[in-house]
């Protein structure tokens, strides 16, 4: 793993020594400097996860620091823990909040509780990293996905303009009619002032004829422009009035009343629950958000309480309010999964609720990483072109299945297609046309086959399918389905038509084969269908039995 960069701040160097001790067992790369320009300094040229600053230091302290750091694009979402000297009253650590720090530590520090901090600073560093990377990669997939859907809504708008046009003409063909021929009529009537009668008729309907056109045309202006026009998606679907919920397990009615005072203004609701046992069946019965923890409650403590959730399954961030000035319990509770903590006399409004909008945007960070890592999973195992599953895949779920062939000793047959003269078709209709084939076919094979069966493009115009639990001779029915199913289809791509075989090859799977083994089978079955003329299954000749019949 890659070593992360954490700067220590700190104008004692003996102070600088400690740290390094401390953290030589990290996976880190740590940088020193004594001052707070030079630490600005470097901050500009260098990414760090995290910056451990001491608070009192000559020309600028740890707050200006911090405050400047705030100031800079670069380097304001760069987390600060103090680690100082000075006393713990709450106007000094109000300060340093207020300045832009993220967390304290008073010296002389705990080495175990340091540790623990920087641990939860790295991780969430390492998943910044990671959503970056991978909503990078996401962006330029959705773009992908973006210009293909843009691609088809103008091909559905092209289509829908032409069917308009159509009608359109057909529509204005009658009216059209008609006022040319009463026209012609009037021509042949000039002249003649004893038709005056009739010629006020024509003109009627020649009135008449030009109020059809008339609104034949305003019906194209009125058209519904949401039929045609390309669609857009930059809404948002956030709901902002999203009330955040809360349980706080708490057995002081006094201290949860407060806690409930200072946040519900601020979109938060919060309930209570008076024991460990009362706040496991909440969290069963409702949904909530976070959870505020006391540490000593009647039926137990905060790392039992943590321990329980964790076997439950419950996955939410955590943070402890506790009376309980103990910095080493506070360590166990951050190694037990606790995302924050804070001593009850400490409770203000605004430390309170910075702590909350902090764990929530982790929450969120989370989330997202869980999403794109899911997105980019979907893509790495689907093929662009056809929507089925790739080659990898395929492989991968081989193995699979000869894992279980060895436990259960069930039937497994592959079969490998080819598409016969797919060259042809690029030449003759070109490569779109050809992506088009590949696309259908694969679409027509899915619908033929059953759920547990495994689809897959192998190459180029190759098809891949696993059968699971499958005789060869079952599996060569159903490739026998496909391939006539297949040279039947009139396959269309703009103006032209035409029709497409393909060649399959069959192999069975016995004890002591490899993957490698089975597919080397079916592709020399494969080439026999082909130097047999094609538009044929085959299967490998060790497979073949009296039933087994080429082209039933």
């Amino acid at each position: 793993m890659d070593t992360i960069n954490v700067l220590a701040v700190d104008d004692r160097p003996e102070n600088l020594v400690a740290l390094e001790a401390v953290l030589s067992d990290e996976n880190i790369q740590l940088y020193t400097v004594t001052s707070g320009q030079q630490a600005l300094a470097l901050m500009l040229d260098t990414e760090f996860a995290l910056v451990l600053m001491d608070v009192q230091m000559p020309d600028m302290d740890g707050f200006e620091t911090a405050e400047l750091m705030r100031r800079n694009e670069k380097t304001r979402y760069t987390p600060i823990i103090f680690v100082t000297a000075i006393n713990k009253e709450h106007k000094h650590v109000s300060i340093g909040y207020q300045s832009g720090a993220v967390d304290y530590l008073f010296k002389p520090f705990d080495p175990y509780i340091l540790k623990s901090k920087v641990r939860v600073f790295l991780e969430l560093y390492r998943q910044r990293i990671s959503l970056r990377q991978n909503a990078q990669a996401l962006r330029e997939a959705n773009q992908q996905l973006i210009d293909q859907q843009k691609a088809k809504i103008e091909e559905e708008r092209l289509k829908l303009l032409f069917q308009l046009a159509g009608a359109t003409a057909h529509e204005l063909n009658q009216p059209l009619m008609t006022l040319l021929g009463n026209i012609d009529l009037i021509r042949m009537m000039k002249g003649d002032c004893d038709s005056d009668c009739k010629m006020l008729d024509y003109l009627k309907k020649v009135d008449v004829a030009s109020q059809r056109i008339a609104e034949v045309i305003r019906k194209i202006q009125t058209i519904q422009q949401d039929r045609i026009k390309q669609h857009h998606s930059d809404t948002t679907i956030a709901d902002i009035h999203q009330k955040i919920r809360i349980l706080h397990i708490e057995d002081d009615q006094t201290f949860f009343r407060k806690v409930k005072m200072l946040v519900e203004e601020k979109n938060y609701l919060v309930d209570m629950a008076a024991s460990i046992g009362e706040g496991m069946e909440k969290l069963k019965a409702s949904e909530y958000h976070m959870i505020l923890l006391d540490y000593e409650l009647p039926d137990g403590n905060g790392i039992e309480f943590m321990d329980k959730m964790a076997a439950s399954g419950i996955d939410l961030p955590v943070i402890v309010l506790t009376i309980a000035n103990d910095e080493l319990l506070a360590g166990k509770m951050i190694q037990r999964g606790a995302y924050e903590y804070i001593w009850k006399g400490d409770i203000k409004r605004d430390l309170l609720i910075r702590v909350l909008h902090r764990a929530l945007e982790k929450v969120a960070l989370k989330r997202d990483l869980i999403s794109v890592q899911q997105r980019m999973a979907d893509l790495a195992f689907t093929d662009e072109l056809t929507g089925i599953f790739n080659r990898r895949y395929v492989f991968e779920e081989l193995q699979r299945e000869i894992a279980a062939f060895g436990r259960y000793q069930d039937d497994m047959t592959l079969c490998i297609i080819d598409l016969d003269h797919f060259k042809s078709i690029n030449d003759t209709y070109g490569h779109l046309a050809g992506d088009y084939v590949l696309s259908e076919t694969a679409k027509k094979l899915n619908k033929s086959l059953r759920g547990s069966d495994i689809l897959g493009r192998y190459g180029g115009e190759e098809f891949i399918i696993i059968f699971p639990r499958t005789s060869v001779l079952s599996a060569e029915k159903v490739c026998n389905r496909c391939r006539q199913m297949i040279a039947d289809h009139p396959f269309v791509h703009g103006e032209n038509q035409f029709h497409i075989t393909i060649s399959i090859g069959i192999s069975g799977f016995s004890k002591n084969m490899t993957s490698e083994t089975l597919i080397e089978r079916a592709d020399q079955a494969l080439y026999r269908a082909k130097r047999g003329g094609r538009n044929l299954v085959v299967v490998a000749q060790d497979d073949v039995s009296d039933d087994s019949h080429p082209n039933d």
